[in-house]
Formats: structure tokens, sequence, C-alpha cells
């Protein structure tokens, strides 16, 4: 293990110190405190709270903030029992889960969506193509996308790139879809196990789309957490008396 990361891990055992554990359940962030009870080698063990350890379980993964500094870990194993998860792999990581300014949500299916940007066709008069994609998460003025790596590469796109987002929305709830378009500007992108490329979007959506967009992710992040917590009573064993 870094010495670094030892140390900090280390100094909050021998003081007792409260980290923090944040994670993602449908990217809802879920944070909350928790205690390292043993430090072995590469290996510790933190209690918290249990839909937590939920996170963990469905992650396989979790940030971890100990004072000013982050770490992202792997987590081994885990126990509801205990309200316990052990983890292994610390690094030192930049952690902008905490730190979004809007609530992100996962739709309950990959929905389709169309996008286009001006760096897709240079060569055809400026008129704009929509090519396909997939929707993986949505805010109010954020977005991510999986495009397939031909047609990301039928132009190079990078940070700061603008782009146009267009898909059908239903609110939970209802029965009748809205079509969104909305302007964008690309953020990063990242290949994902060589099948996708992860678009990530800053999206600038008019008056109606605003309104409409703090709807729907309201409306699924409670159905999210819903979601979580019945997983929570689900995987909780069973206390016999």
């Amino acid at each position: 293990m870094n010495p670094e990361i030892y140390h900090l891990l280390s100094e909050a055992v021998e003081q007792k110190k409260d980290v923090k554990l944040i994670n993602t359940y449908r990217s809802v962030p879920v944070s909350t405190n928790g205690q390292i009870i043993e430090l072995h080698g590469n290996e510790a063990r933190i209690t918290t709270s249990l839909l937590q350890i939920i996170c963990g379980r469905n992650q396989n993964i979790s940030y971890i903030n100990i004072g000013f500094q982050t770490l992202i870990a792997r987590v081994t194993n885990s126990d509801l029992n205990e309200g316990s998860i052990d983890f292994s792999d610390f690094e030192i990581c930049n952690n902008h889960i905490g730190k979004r300014k809007f609530i992100r949500v996962e739709p309950d299916n990959l929905l389709k969506a169309q996008i286009t940007s001006p760096e897709f066709n240079p060569d055809d008069q400026g008129q704009d193509k929509w090519f396909n994609a997939w929707l993986v998460d949505l805010s109010i003025h954020g977005a991510a996308i999986y495009v397939h790596p031909l047609i990301f590469n039928k132009a190079t796109l990078g940070e700061g790139d603008s782009a146009c987002l267009k898909f059908n929305l239903t609110n939970p709830g209802e029965t009748s879809a809205n079509q969104v378009e909305l302007k964008a500007v690309i953020r990063n992108t990242t290949s994902i196990e060589d099948k996708y490329i992860r678009i990530g979007l800053e999206t600038n959506p008019d008056p109606a789309s605003e309104n409409f967009l703090t709807s729907y992710v309201a409306h699924l992040q409670k159905k999210i957490i819903k979601e979580l917590r019945e997983k929570l009573d689900r995987d909780r064993p069973v206390t016999r008396v």
C-alpha cells in the first residue's frame, strides 16, 4: 500500500476519525459516515450504513473521504449483520460525485437518443447529421451517452466541442413521451471496454425543457431510492428469535 494512504488510514483508526463513504446507485449519490475498525496490510474494514453496503455491492467500489483527501477502493466483502465493508486496492483519486451541482439519475432502461455536432460532417456543406446513441444518465444540466466507436471516429470530438442531443422521455407514472432536444457542450470522452465511447455532456435546456427535466429527475430519484431500500430489505438477513 502507498505509504501516504497507509498513514491516512492508520491515523483514522488511531484517532477514531469518521470517514465519509460516497457511492452511487443508478447514478444517485449515497453519502454516509463510517469508521475504520480494522487495518491489515492492503485491506481495511469499515463500518457504515446498510444502504452504503448495498451500493458497494452493486458498484464493487467506493470513494472514501478522509479529511481533505479522497481515496477509491475495491469492495472485497461485506456483512449486513455487522454493518461492515472490506476494502482493498486503495488509490488516491479525484471524486466529483459529491461535488456535482445537479443530481444525476440512471433511466430504468437505456434510452435511444441521437446526437449531432458540426464536427461530425466537415465535408457535407455544413448540413448536420444525427447519429444514434444511448442515453445512460441524465441531470437537469448534464447527460452521458454511449456511441459506437465507428460513429465517434467520424469526427475528432473533444472537450469544448458543441453538440445537440435529442431523445424521448416519459415521466414515471405517465404514458405519453416528451421529445427533448438540448444544446450541449462535450466535457469528456471515455472508452468503455473498447465497445462504446462514453460522452459526458453539459446541457443548456430551454425553460420548458428544464421544467420537464426537473420533474423527471425528482420523480426518478425517489423511485431509485425506494428501489435501493427494497433491495436492502431483500438482502437483509432474517433475525431468528
